[in-house]
């Protein structure tokens, strides 16, 4: 059992009014939209693997998890990019800021953290932008929970 998000991705990048319509329409008309308009689902976290209930592990153990189910599949199942490295999840909210793709930013969830129904246990990090640029705040929360070592950040 995957956690994940569906979007439909526009010429332009994400295309939300595209996937209210899909998720909106009657069954005939879905049908339609799911051959014109494709979704991709954006794989976040494995929940369960066979029969395991995995949800109780840490991260450090559902990652290779899901990089082992993952592996060679592509969309419309695709697998969100993880890192450690602070400077590489700066790179990407730098990267997303001046690509208008719909990317709000992204995801710290803590290394050893299980996944707790109905709780959120990560910190979202958005992109702000202030005349066209990526606004710093943005830059110095990423940077603070990925410092501290206990994050492992995706692009989301």
């Amino acid at each position: 059992m995957l956690d994940g998000e569906l979007v439909v991705w526009g010429r332009d990048g994400m295309d939300f009014g595209a996937l209210h319509q899909r998720m909106t329409a009657s069954k005939i008309r879905a049908a339609e939209l799911a051959v014109a308009v494709t979704a991709t689902f954006m794989v976040f976290d494995v929940l369960a693997v066979d029969d395991a209930d995995v949800r109780s592990r840490p991260l450090t153990e559902h990652r290779p998890l899901l990089e082992a189910r993952m592996a060679g599949l592509r969309p419309p199942l695709q697998l969100t990019p993880q890192s450690d490295d602070l400077v590489t999840a700066q790179q990407w909210l730098k990267d997303y800021a001046i690509a208008p793709v719909g990317v709000e930013g992204v995801v710290a969830k803590g290394r050893g953290d299980a996944y707790v129904p109905g709780q959120r246990g990560w910190v979202k990090v958005k992109i702000r932008l202030h005349r066209g640029r990526a606004h710093r705040r943005g830059h110095r929360v990423a940077g603070a929970a990925a410092a501290a070592g206990a994050r492992t950040v995706r692009r989301r």
